[in-house]
């Protein structure tokens, strides 16, 4: 058999609260694994605290840059409605250069048509003058019919040379002046499309840098929110424990009040024996207050299943095993009081252990001149261990208590510290 260890857990074990004989169970019976319990679940719980301040020193640093991203996004909307705004004013500006140049253009082609019409016009003036200038002053005498004639005829030579002189210059200073008005529109229109083309640029470089901070914004939230589901079961966690701490206090309490209720941690020595075998009680001021091995536990207090081993030993003749020749052996017990597999067997009687077992199992033992030591969940919370001797007919059983005093050969349903059995080592 291997060393896997037993022991009768804490004050009710004050009536023997067996730990295991097996892996741990989901709940710690015995005051000892309580309170070692209430170290973990108090360790587990500085430690989510530890965490949850971490969480919330994460969640406030988070909510900072969220402030300060959402200033900054005001600033960037800011700068955005107002460069907009200055953007589509300068829009404006643009298209009206562009529509007032369109009007010089065709006030230019307009000039230009008639200057080509005033041109054509010229050239006529032209030609008629160079005819008539090309005849000399003396033809003109010979054929003018008398003086008045022919300073009439140089008069209207004059007039036409001056009307041409000024058409020319006016056509040619129209001209200038439309081709300058043109110039300067042109510029400010590539001066308007210049800083149209670099506020627009300004817009993207804004918009840009909006969508990135915005980006930001956005997994930052998402970011708090899965800090606030982390601190959410954090805090869930720590609920749990301090619930299961609180539970766990509450148990002890109850296993030290149902202790003392029974009558205190030690009792007179009893000397009960019949035909099975001697009675012994964990409570015994004989070993009472002996140490479970190098534990920090009596036998009083978690002594209920050496106790039945010891009783179990009386029965198959070995009378001079006691509970405390059982526990002043340290190699019979863990250093936390856990009792060893091992040291449930009896010479010649290995120990048969069963979870969970049924009535047949414990009835077909007892048929075979066996007895059985029983862990129970007792109803007033806790587990126990007594030793059944017989049959007490089909429904009930005689056992022999090592907590209740004098109990030997006493009813197990009629018992006030019995109840539902999880365990059962079978001997024969």
């Amino acid at each position: 058999m291997n060393r896997r260890s037993l022991r009768s857990t804490a004050l009710a074990c004050a009536l023997g609260l067996l730990f295991a004989l097996a892996p741990l169970p989901a709940r710690a019976d015995a005051l000892s694994d309580l309170e070692a319990q209430i170290a973990r679940d108090q360790a587990q719980l500085a430690l989510i605290s530890s965490q949850t301040i971490s969480v919330r020193g994460e969640i406030a640093d988070t909510q900072s840059k969220i402030a300060r991203l959402q200033s900054i996004l005001s600033q960037l909307n800011a700068q955005l409605l107002a460069i907009n705004a200055r953007l589509s004013d300068n829009q404006v500006r643009l298209d009206d250069l562009i529509h007032r140049e369109a009007v010089l253009t065709d006030q230019l082609n307009a000039t230009e048509a008639r200057m080509r019409e005033k041109q054509a016009a010229f050239a006529g003036q032209v030609r008629v003058l160079d005819k008539v200038e090309g005849r000399s002053p003396v033809g003109m005498i010979l054929t003018s019919h008398d003086f008045g004639q022919f300073l009439q005829r140089l008069t209207g030579i004059r007039q036409v040379a001056d009307g041409t002189q000024v058409l020319a210059d006016q056509l040619k200073a129209d001209r200038d002046t439309l081709a300058a008005q043109r110039a300067e529109l042109g510029r400010q229109k590539a001066e308007q499309t210049r800083v149209v083309a670099a506020m627009q640029q300004q817009k993207q470089a804004l918009d840009r840098e909006y969508a990135i901070q915005n980006s930001a914004t956005l997994q930052l939230y998402s970011f708090q929110a899965q800090q606030g589901q982390q601190q959410a079961s954090l805090d869930n966690q720590a609920t749990g424990l301090t619930a299961d701490i609180a539970s766990a206090e509450t148990q002890i309490q109850s296993l030290l009040a149902f202790s003392h209720g029974q009558g205190g941690n030690v009792v007179p020595p009893e000397y009960l024996a019949n035909g099975w075998g001697t009675y012994f009680n964990q409570r015994d001021a004989r070993w009472g207050n002996v140490y479970l091995g190098r534990s920090s536990y009596e036998v009083w207090e978690i002594g209920c299943l050496l106790t039945s081993v010891a009783m179990v030993n009386s029965h198959f003749g070995f009378t001079r095993v006691t509970p405390g020749v059982i526990a002043a052996n340290p190699q019979n017990f863990t250093s936390g009081g856990l009792l060893y597999n091992s040291a449930l067997d009896v010479p010649g009687h290995p120990a048969d252990i069963h979870w969970n077992p049924s009535r047949a199992y414990i009835n077909g033992i007892l048929a075979r001149g066996g007895t059985v030591i029983v862990g129970m969940n007792i109803r007033t919370g806790g587990t126990h261990f007594v030793v059944i001797v017989a049959q007490n007919g089909p429904y009930d059983y005689w056992i022999n208590d090592p907590w209740v005093q004098n109990a030997m050969h006493v009813s197990f349903n009629s018992s006030p510290v019995t109840g539902p059995i999880y365990d059962a080592i079978g001997y024969l």
